[in-house]
């Protein structure tokens, strides 16, 4: 009878454990294919967590400061890359060049027009960055 305990048991813990790795499995391939083509290149990362791991691991253990982690990363990937905080994209802009050309394109430029402040649409209650 103790055998047929301890294979239910194995049964049991073997059901969750494919459980489990089924819905990582699915949950990493619903985040790659909603990757689109206009990311740009950068890290493997964990399901659910992300690269959250890899940067404390490289921060605790090889003693690296989170803006040397960065670096490192923008030394194979170059100086835009994305990675995943949690399951959170992120764009990274790692050098002036890339700053500068980001905020002057409009695309990405999140900020309202002169024209929209010269029509008088501006309300007092909202606000607004200049």
């Amino acid at each position: 009878m103790a055998i047929w305990q301890w294979l239910t048991t194995f049964i049991n813990l073997r059901v969750v454990l494919v459980t489990i790795l089924s819905f990582i499995i699915t949950y990493s391939l619903i985040v790659k294919l909603r990757r689109h083509g206009n990311i740009p290149p950068g890290p493997w990362c964990f399901p659910v967590l992300g690269y959250l791991p890899n940067i404390a691991f490289q921060s605790r253990f090889n003693g690296l400061p989170l803006p040397a982690v960065f670096l490192r990363l923008s030394r194979k990937y170059g100086s835009v890359f994305s990675l995943y905080l949690g399951d959170h994209l992120c764009i990274v802009l790692n050098s002036q060049e890339a700053v500068t050309e980001a905020f002057m394109n409009p695309k990405i430029n999140d900020r309202p027009t002169a024209a929209h402040y010269q029509n008088n649409e501006c309300k007092a209650n909202t606000r607004s960055i200049f």
